[in-house]
C-alpha cells in the first residue's frame, strides 16, 4: 500500500523508508530558498552601498558657507555657492573694500587671485564601498588635507587630516533644503544663485 503525502515521491509504507525522490526535492528547495535568501541579502547590501554614495550629492550648509557636491563621473567635486563675507570688509587689508573674497592664503602666488565663490574644494575623491575619500582644499589656511566624507544620519560628516585620520578634524554640514535666512543671506550676499532662493 503506498500513500503520498504531496512532496513528488512520497511515503512507501511496505518498505518504511521516504523514497529518494522525496529527500531529493526537499534539498532542493531548501537550497533554492538558501540561494535566493543570499541573493536577496546581497542586493540590499549593495543598494545600501549605493544609497550611502550618492547620498553625499547635494547643496550643504557649513554655518559660514555652502557648498555643493556634485558626482563628476567617478569622482566627485564640491563646489563653493556661498559664503557668508563673501567681500573684502573696509578694515581688512587682504582686497579692496568691496571686492568678492579672494584665495588670499594660497601657496602658489598664481592661484591667490581666484574668488573663493565658485572654487572647486576637492580631488582625487574616489568610492571605497564604504565611504568616498580624497583630498580636500582649505581655503582658510590655504593648505590641503587628505579627507573622508559620508553621510552621518540627515548630514555630511567630512574629516580632514594629515596621515591618519585619528590625527585630524571633522566638520558637519546641514543639507539645504529650502531657502531659510541664513542660506538667502549668503546667497545674497555672494551673489550666487541658489534654485532654492529664486
Amino acid at each position: 500500500m503506498r500513500k503520498s503525502f504531496g512532496l513528488r515521491g512520497g511515503f512507501d509504507m511496505s518498505s518504511g523508508c521516504v523514497m529518494k525522490r522525496a529527500v531529493d526535492a526537499r534539498l532542493s528547495w531548501r537550497s533554492w530558498l538558501l540561494r535566493l535568501q543570499i541573493l536577496m541579502v546581497s542586493c540590499l547590501l549593495a543598494g545600501a552601498g549605493w544609497s550611502n554614495e550618492a547620498a553625499v550629492l547635494g547643496v550643504w550648509s557649513g554655518g559660514d558657507s555652502l557648498v555643493e557636491v556634485t558626482a563628476t563621473g567617478e569622482s566627485l567635486s564640491m563646489r563653493v555657492l556661498a559664503i557668508r563675507d563673501a567681500v573684502y570688509l573696509p578694515d581688512e587689508s587682504l582686497g579692496e573694500p568691496g571686492s568678492p573674497r579672494r584665495d588670499d592664503n594660497n601657496p602658489d602666488p598664481a592661484l591667490k587671485s581666484r574668488p573663493l565663490v565658485g572654487m572647486e574644494l576637492l580631488s582625487g575623491y574616489r568610492w571605497t564601498g564604504k565611504r568616498w575619500e580624497g583630498k580636500i582644499y582649505d581655503p582658510g589656511s590655504g593648505n590641503t588635507y587628505s579627507s573622508r566624507m559620508e553621510p552621518d544620519g540627515s548630514r555630511l560628516k567630512m574629516r580632514g587630516y594629515i596621515g591618519m585620520p585619528m590625527l585630524g578634524r571633522t566638520q558637519y554640514f546641514d543639507r539645504v533644503e529650502n531657502c531659510e535666512p541664513s542660506v538667502a543671506e549668503m546667497v545674497a550676499a555672494s551673489e550666487a544663485e541658489l534654485a532654492y532662493c529664486d
